[in-house]
C-alpha cells in the first residue's frame, strides 16, 4: 500500500466501500505510528463493528485513562464491555458516566445484553457460576480464570454466587474482598452476610459501603503519601501497601485505621530502604493487622 493511503480520507473510503479489514489495517498502521485521538476511536469503532471486542478491549486498556475522561471514549469502553459480555466491569463503567440519560440507556443496553446471554447461553452461565462457586477449592491459577469468567455472569447470578463466597471458611480474604468490591464498584445493591478478616460474620449493605479508592481513608492517605513520599518508585510502592492493606480491611477500615498520618507513618518507618524492603514491610502490615484485631 502507498504511503499516502495511510490517511483518515482512505480509511473512510473504505468503510463506506464495505471493506472494514482493509480500514483496520490502514487504521493499526496509523496508530502504531504515532499517538492520534481520532485515529484510535475510529479504530475502535471498526473493531467493534467487525465483532472484535477482545482486540478493541485490549487497545482501550493501553490508554484507559483518555477512554475514561472522554465522553465518546467511555462510550467506546462502555460499547466493548457489553459485546463481550463483561457485564459487570460495564456496570462499573457506568459510574464514570454523568449524563442520567445516557446512563439509563447504556444501562438498559447491559439488561438487554444479560437477558440475550441468559435465553442463548444458560450451560456456560452455569459453567461460570460453578467455578465461581467453588472458588476456595482452587488454585490461584484457576481462581483468577474463575473471578474473571464471572465478570461475563449477568448480575442475578454474579450476586448469588458472591454471597456463598461471602461466607466460604476456606476462600482467602483478599479474594473475597476483592468480589465485594467488584459489586460495590458494579453499584449492586445487596444485603448479605460477610465474614471478615477477624472471621466475625457482618451484615453488609452495599448501598451504604463506597468503592475502595472513594472512601475518605484510602483519600487521606494517598494524599499524606503523596506529600511526605519524593521518589516515584517509592511512592508507588506504599501506594500499592495502602491498597492491599485496605483490601484486607474491606469494607471496615475505621475498625483498624484510627489516624490516617499514624498509619502512613508506620508505612514509611518501615518502607525505608525502599523497593527491596517490599515484602518485609507488608509483613508487618499484616502482622500489625492482626495484633489489632485481637
Amino acid at each position: 500500500m502507498d504511503k499516502e493511503d495511510y490517511s483518515l480520507n482512505k480509511v473512510e473510503q473504505e468503510i463506506r466501500a464495505g471493506h472494514n479489514d482493509t480500514a483496520l489495517s490502514i487504521l493499526e498502521v496509523m496508530d502504531n505510528r504515532s499517538f492520534d485521538k481520532d485515529v484510535l476511536f475510529l479504530l475502535i469503532r471498526v473493531y467493534l463493528q467487525v465483532n472484535k471486542a477482545n482486540q478493541a478491549l485490549r487497545r482501550i486498556k493501553e490508554q484507559e485513562n483518555i477512554f475514561l475522561s472522554d465522553k465518546d471514549g467511555l462510550i467506546l469502553y462502555l460499547d466493548a464491555l457489553i459485546l463481550d459480555r463483561n457485564f459487570i466491569k460495564a456496570r462499573t463503567m457506568l459510574r464514570f458516566v454523568s449524563s442520567k440519560s445516557l446512563h439509563e440507556k447504556k444501562l438498559s443496553e447491559i439488561l438487554n445484553a444479560e437477558s440475550l446471554f441468559i435465553n442463548e447461553f444458560p450451560k456456560t452461565i452455569r459453567e461460570y457460576e460453578k467455578d465461581f462457586y467453588h472458588l476456595g477449592e482452587c488454585s490461584l491459577v484457576e481462581q483468577n480464570k474463575a473471578i474473571e469468567n464471572a465478570n461475563h455472569l449477568p448480575a442475578s447470578s454474579y450476586v448469588k454466587s458472591a454471597k456463598f463466597l461471602f461466607l466460604d471458611p476456606y476462600l482467602n480474604q483478599m479474594v473475597r474482598t476483592t468480589v465485594l468490591q467488584k459489586i460495590v464498584g458494579a453499584g449492586l445493591q445487596i444485603q448479605a452476610k460477610f465474614l471478615w478478616i477477624n472471621e466475625e460474620t457482618v451484615l453488609i449493605d452495599t448501598d451504604r459501603i463506597q468503592p475502595l479508592e472513594n472512601s475518605k481513608y484510602f483519600v487521606e492517605c494517598s494524599k499524606i503519601i503523596k506529600n511526605v513520599t519524593g521518589e516515584q518508585g517509592l511512592e508507588n510502592l506504599r501506594m500499592e501497601q495502602l491498597r492491599i492493606f485496605l483490601s484486607l480491611v474491606f469494607p471496615f477500615p475505621e475498625k483498624f485505621i484510627k489516624s490516617p498520618s499514624e498509619f502512613v507513618n508506620g508505612l514509611i518507618e518501615h518502607s525505608e530502604h525502599g523497593i527491596e524492603n517490599r515484602f518485609t514491610t507488608l509483613d508487618h502490615i499484616l502482622i500489625q493487622l492482626q495484633m489489632g484485631l485481637n
